[in-house]
């Protein structure tokens, strides 16, 4: 698979939050308690879309496929937002969690983790729940193995022992299960480091970089993670999807994960190439989801292993 192109997992594709109405609709998000006139703001979509320039592709698609891609679904939240703030000022947008461009907002995530519950809710919260002490039993596995890359990893979260947190153990649980799966390197598909693989779960920024900048980011057009300070300390968390980014509303990996791995689902999309051993573990391990296809032998062996502990 090509990074520079965004792929459809082969699941029929999420349609039920991404219609298109021509219906006169009211904004009253549940979170904040609405203004006089922001009641009284109501829109016609369809009239929005057919008077911009970006509208009639998009309507175009949605009438072809009966669904939009998740590239056009972000477009046209971003076409229809910048319509109200028009209408109601910027200022006032704030209120509702509602931004102009193509910025991230802590809603659009919290929409990820509504609509993933809402097709599978007994696996919603099981990551939440499992990973700490899962990450616990992966580090303790990894200490064992003799693998140079898995041996890096331990003796980095070794070296941070004495600002040992559950969220530090989250992350290195994380980086150390991307080292025990199987390399995702062959003559055919090329070389890619184990720092590589890593930045396609999540990239590391210095603090003050802006949120602009770390999105240029051309590695992948798969979801991603782009957190905003160090391992020890990461003060901001974006979900990056092409080229737009959702601000998370806590700087903990381990939801920061949870979104990602929901943001295949909800989107209807692949996994990255390079990843997809370490998606395929969290969906059959920890969400406790089936996978159609064929498994990894060495997920098999890590989850003997993390049992037999």
């Amino acid at each position: 698979m090509n990074n520079s192109q965004i792929s459809s997992r082969s699941v029929s594709p999420c349609r039920s939050s991404t219609s298109i109405s021509s219906d006169v609709s009211e904004l009253s998000p549940s979170t904040s308690k609405p203004t006089e006139s922001a009641k009284q703001v109501v829109f016609d979509a369809k009239k929005i879309l057919d008077g911009h320039p970006k509208g009639h592709a998009i309507l175009e698609e949605y009438n072809k496929n009966g669904y939009i891609s998740p590239g056009s679904r972000m477009c046209l939240v971003s076409v229809l937002v910048a319509d109200l703030v028009g209408k109601c000022g910027k200022e006032e947008m704030y209120i509702f969690g509602l931004f102009q461009n193509q910025s991230p907002t802590e809603r659009s995530a919290f929409g990820i983790d509504q609509d993933f519950q809402s097709t599978h809710s007994d696996a919603s919260n099981c990551l939440l729940r499992r990973w700490v002490g899962h990450a616990h039993a992966l580090l303790a596995y990894g200490s064992n193995c003799k693998s140079e890359g898995v041996r890096m990893i331990i003796q980095d979260y070794n070296a941070q022992i004495k600002e040992s947190s559950d969220e530090l153990t989250a992350l290195y649980g994380f980086l150390v299960l991307l080292r025990l799966l199987p390399s995702y390197n062959t003559k055919k598909k090329g070389r890619t480091s184990c720092q590589d693989v890593e930045d396609l779960l999540v990239k590391f920024h210095e603090v003050g970089t802006s949120a602009a900048d770390a999105l240029k980011d051309g590695a992948t057009k798969q979801p991603t993670l782009l957190a905003f300070g160090s391992k020890t300390s990461i003060e901001q968390i974006i979900l990056k999807i092409e080229d737009y980014g959702f601000t998370l509303p806590s700087s903990n990996i381990v939801p920061a994960v949870d979104t990602l791995f929901k943001s295949h689902y909800v989107f209807n999309l692949e996994y990255s190439a390079q990843l997809e051993n370490f998606f395929v573990y969290l969906q059959s391990e920890l969400y406790g989801l089936k996978f159609k296809g064929k498994m990894s032998t060495r997920i098999t062996e890590i989850t003997i292993a993390i049992k037999a502990q």
